[in-house]
């Protein structure tokens, strides 16, 4: 019923072995990963520096009631905060 120990130990090397042949497909898939994720998070910066952009040109417009123009002007807040947010992110995947 129990193993004896060279057979654990044999059993134990060879999960070892599996694992260093696997690294180079599993770091292959990481930086298939990373490269996706910089991918997505430079659409999500094309689209929020998109909004901004419409969201600014109807600032300027000036034909907003006081109660939108607060809401707008909150609304740039956190997007400006997006954008900012997507830009760290991406500058820190592309770093590794």
């Amino acid at each position: 019923m129990g193993k004896s120990k060279k057979q654990e130990e044999t059993h134990k090397s060879h999960k070892k072995s599996k694992k260093h042949s696997k690294s180079s497909q599993d770091s292959a898939k990481e930086s298939e990963d990373v490269s996706k994720k910089v991918s997505t998070l430079k659409r999500k910066q094309t689209e929020v520096a998109r909004v901004l952009q419409l969201k600014c040109a109807m600032l300027l417009q000036g034909t907003l009631s006081y109660l939108e123009y607060t809401e707008l002007r909150e609304e740039l807040v956190r997007l400006n905060a997006l954008k900012v947010a997507f830009a760290q992110q991406a500058a820190g995947l592309e770093k590794h």
